[in-house]
């Protein structure tokens, strides 16, 4: 299996979202239709560095922990990429907390960024072709 990788540069670092498979991809659109639904659409034109309407609509709607969780989830394919070049794979909420304390606006761009990645297809992102 052949899945896409795309960078994102943002506030000195660089992100790298590589796609999940079909199945957890899956899984984790349903849990983001039943908790955002509305606001998962709203992110496909805005630009999250201004639009805040966007992030106040999609948290509304969220139990925090559930924010926390489906936080963890969508970086979970996600590496960030510190100038020094080490590498910090955003699989659980203390690298989440290293990388992003600090850097809120960051953390929901590199968010609509894996979204986009995973869900190109449904209009949130560039295309891909499939791979074999």
């Amino acid at each position: 299996m052949n899945l896409k990788m795309e960078p994102l540069a943002l506030d000195g670092l660089r992100f790298e979202t590589t796609q999940y498979a079909a199945m957890r991809s899956l899984t984790l659109l349903a849990r983001l239709a039943k908790s955002v639904g509305p606001a998962l659409a709203a992110v496909k034109s805005s630009d999250l560095s201004t639009d805040f309407g966007v992030i106040a609509g999609a948290l509304a709607q969220l139990e925090p922990a559930e924010a926390a969780s489906l936080t963890c989830e969508l970086l979970a394919g996600t590496v960030a990429v510190l100038s020094d070049g080490a590498r910090v794979s955003l699989l659980d909420q203390r690298a989440i907390d290293r990388i992003f304390t600090g850097r809120l606006m960051t953390l929901f761009r590199v968010l609509a960024h894996a979204i986009k990645v995973n869900y190109a297809d449904f209009g949130l992102g560039s295309p891909s072709a499939p791979s074999e």
